[in-house]
């Protein structure tokens, strides 16, 4: 979709320059913006850093955490437990690397693993949660997480004070995920 945007986007300035000539802006400079704003506004997203949307076999050896080949030892990594009326509402498992981050609304099999071996392990009682298409916020009384579906991005706050505000390398969420041995 991106690249098809852009290949259209680039094909449509080139098309109105060529048709218009070099009197496009003297004679329409008001709609010449216009037009470059709406290119500007395709490109963009294509050229915005993201993470690497990852799905597939996530692995607990050896004391490591395995995902899309990286190995990130088990004491680097953090699993936050959000609860709503003290019912299991979401987790949030992250390195302190910033190498991947993984989002759940599922009480799944690698969470069940997880609560069980040697990881950093926090609860947090959420307050409320919103969604702003992409982006979710959770507010508990102590931080709030904010993360983004699309870019693998997450910050967490603890009152004034910014925690972690990174795009990591790997990211996954909602994929219910089941542990490979």
């Amino acid at each position: 979709m991106g690249g098809c945007a852009l290949f259209i986007g680039i094909s449509a300035l080139i098309t109105v320059f060529t048709l218009a000539g070099t009197s496009l802006f003297s004679d329409y400079p008001f709609q010449s913006i216009i037009i470059l704003v709406m290119t500007g506004a395709f490109i963009y997203p294509l050229f915005r850093k993201k993470g690497k949307d990852y799905k597939d076999n996530i692995q607990v050896k050896n004391d490591h955490f395995i995902i899309d080949g990286n190995k990130i030892s088990l004491s680097k990594i953090k699993l936050d437990s959000y609860q709503m009326d003290g019912n299991f509402f979401r987790y949030h498992l992250w390195d302190t690397s910033s190498t991947f981050s993984l989002y759940s609304v599922s009480e799944d099999d690698l969470y069940n693993h997880l609560k069980t071996i040697n990881v950093s392990h926090a609860f947090f009682e959420t307050l409320h949660s919103k969604s702003y298409n992409d982006k979710i916020n959770v507010t508990t009384d102590q931080r709030i997480l904010s993360y983004n579906l699309e870019t693998g991005g997450y910050k967490i706050t603890e009152g004034t004070t910014i925690v972690k505000d990174i795009i990591p390398s790997v990211f996954c969420f909602d994929g219910e995920f089941s542990l490979a041995t």
